[in-house]
């Protein structure tokens, strides 16, 4: 993706501390070719959004949701909220009004089986919704599966496991589970962009 003289990237998190991370990263690689603006807000607030497109987004990647099955399990209310209404939230004031959307999906949408992969799937069901009623955005979804390093990621939990001595959290001997590379996983959603849409996932 080409980046015009006028053109930036917009960070959006409601993590703080994450924010800052990336933005010590880009720091340290001094990329000045690349202009960068740092968000701090909940997109499950219509009203924070509203705000946010005074941007003109060409692009929207939304990757915002809780991902660990146990915390969404025990946490419904917040996790519809974040997971459910902040989609909502951004295909409403994206439609006809972004060229493409991408919703970063989970594995676990499909016929779910716990209430975070229910919460995934009524998010594919939103974009699909709002696929079929623009004319000017493109709306995508895109399953991934565990990415390894991400902030989602089964890794790191297996392997504070394995140093204290406790069982691996593996719930079924006949679980499958898929990985990714963080770079595999980008490679996806930019994929994703010239794929013919015709409202699948």
């Amino acid at each position: 993706m080409s980046l015009r003289s006028k053109k930036q990237i917009i960070c959006l998190d409601g993590d703080g501390s994450l924010l800052m991370h990336l933005g010590s990263m880009f720091t340290a690689g001094h990329n000045d070719k690349i202009r960068l603006k740092f968000i701090l807000g909940n997109i499950a607030n219509v009203d924070f959004v509203k705000d946010l497109f005074k941007y003109n987004f060409d692009y929207i990647f939304h990757s915002a949701a809780y991902k660990h099955v146990s915390l969404v399990e025990n946490n419904v209310v917040s996790s519809v909220e974040n997971n459910v209404i902040s989609t909502l939230n951004l295909c409403k004031f994206s439609k006809n009004k972004v060229k493409s959307f991408v919703n970063v999906s989970s594995d676990k949408a499909v016929k779910p089986k716990n209430f975070m992969g229910a919460t995934k799937n009524i998010t594919e069901q939103i974009i699909k919704k709002f696929n079929n009623l623009s004319s000017k955005t493109n709306f995508y979804s895109v399953r991934f599966g565990n990415v390894l390093n991400s902030s989602g990621s089964v890794i790191p939990i297996f392997k504070d496991q394995i140093l204290y001595n406790k069982p691996l959290t593996i719930t079924d001997l006949k679980a499958t589970r898929y990985f990714m590379s963080i770079n595999e996983a980008i490679n996806l959603i930019l994929t994703t962009l010239t794929i013919n849409n015709d409202g699948k996932t």
